[in-house]
């Protein structure tokens, strides 16, 4: 009988340490850019995306209410302006810089956020995209240039800022090196004609995700 009620007592306390692990776990605070590839609602939205917009698929509409919806959007001043080619939205305040590009037929064909910031609220790391979005296919890196990871199947590159961007957050680290904690300083949602036209890429290995 004692050892029925000690395989009860470890299994409950077995029980009770995988919840606390899991409380844990979902209490950590997401990375800001997390946000980035989610709807208004906070739920994720489907790739390809950004904010829940969707490259040759919304329309202005759509893309109006969601700039009016999403919390990303909140606090950021909005300026138009069109071309023959289109038209162009920029969101932006000291923290980031969004650009939302339209077709003619007014259709989004591409969305860029760049970070202006190094304060923690938006010093998210290349370990936070790969826990996000998981590894990338390729990388292409020149120099002190700022290296980017190539997202092919989501139509997303994502530039870190190695060793010569934003000075207030530069690596430390040997700009030839892949390494998770290098800041984010660009997410770039395009069409697939925008991949084809890059040159020089490498494969990749691994990337830890912290």
């Amino acid at each position: 009988m004692r050892v029925f009620h000690l395989a009860l007592a470890l299994i409950f306390l077995g029980m009770v340490a995988i919840a606390g692990a899991r409380v844990i776990g979902s209490t950590q605070p997401r990375p800001a850019i997390a946000a980035i590839f989610t709807n208004p609602d906070g739920f994720p939205c489907e790739m390809p995306c950004m904010f829940g917009i969707r490259p040759a698929v919304t329309g202005i509409a759509e893309m109006l209410r969601i700039v009016g919806a999403h919390p990303m959007f909140t606090s950021l001043t909005r300026k138009e302006s069109t071309a023959a080619s289109g038209s162009e939205y920029q969101l932006s305040d000291q923290y980031q810089n969004i650009v939302i590009v339209l077709d003619t037929r007014n259709v989004v064909q591409s969305i860029h956020w760049q970070n202006r910031d190094c304060t923690s609220r938006w010093r998210s790391t290349v370990g936070d995209v790969v826990n996000i979005l998981g590894q990338p296919v390729a990388v292409q890196s020149f120099g002190l240039a700022p290296t980017t990871y190539i997202y092919l199947n989501f139509q997303i590159a994502i530039e870190s800022n190695r060793g010569g961007t934003l000075g207030g957050c530069r690596s430390q680290n040997n700009a030839d090196r892949l390494d998770p904690h290098y800041v984010v300083i660009g997410i770039f949602l395009e069409g697939l004609a925008y991949f084809q036209s890059l040159h020089d890429w490498k494969s990749v290995a691994r990337i830890s995700s912290g």
